[in-house]
């Protein structure tokens, strides 16, 4: 299995976008101090792509599948092939609304 793109540097918000629709799979490094969901996840719910993270904190959403989501060890990075063959699991599309921008506005105005 090889590697078609790794991006490493900044890109404008609509090529990733772009870039993130015919994805199967994101790669989410969370930085050493950084705390709680990093933006890839959110963009990997609203694209349904299986995400790879260093974020073990992801576990405790509700939205978390093992189908969806692998959560890795930054210094030994494993991930099974299953991962890979296993199809995305569906999730509800209130779900995947509950963690858009437009939710958190809305939370943001009521709260």
């Amino acid at each position: 299995m090889g590697f078609r793109y790794i991006h490493i540097k900044g890109m404008p918000f609509e090529t990733c976008a772009e870039i993130m629709k015919k994805s199967k799979v994101t790669l989410d490094v969370q930085f050493g101090t950084q705390n709680g969901l990093t933006l890839r996840t959110f963009e990997a719910l609203a694209s349904k792509t299986k995400m790879i993270t260093t974020n073990a904190s992801v576990a405790e959403y509700d939205f978390y599948h093992p189908s969806n989501i692998c959560i890795v060890d930054r210094k030994n990075p494993e991930v099974e092939e299953s991962f890979f063959t296993t199809p995305y699991y569906e999730l509800e599309q209130e779900m995947i609304e509950k963690y858009s921008l437009q939710s958190w506005i809305n939370q943001m105005i009521n709260e």
